[in-house]
């Protein structure tokens, strides 16, 4: 069988969290189904391949990056100024306000 790479998984991955994601009924939910979609994410980055002490060490340093915005990168500013306008207006007949 072929090893997939990194993109494949990645994007497996993500359609996974689509669809799974339609379950999701409170906020709290959704944050900790997008932080988990994350932390799979590093891990599979880091071609972690289970549980273990590297793997805790991953998902410390990944949660102290999201922490501490300013070493996330300038690639990351546009979606967290998204990010902050959802949490601070909220939605209005599904339309961002």
């Amino acid at each position: 069988m072929e090893e997939l790479s990194f993109e494949q998984i990645q994007k497996r991955l993500t359609e996974q969290f689509l669809r799974e994601e339609r379950g999701v009924e409170t906020d709290e939910e959704l944050g900790n189904a997008v932080l988990d979609l994350i932390l799979q994410s590093e891990r599979l980055r880091h071609n972690l391949k289970g549980p273990g002490p590297e793997q805790e060490k991953v998902d410390r340093q990944t949660l102290e990056r999201l922490y501490h915005q300013t070493e996330l990168g300038p690639e990351h500013f546009f979606a967290e100024g998204i990010f902050r306008r959802l949490n601070r207006a909220g939605f209005a007949g599904g339309c961002l306000v």
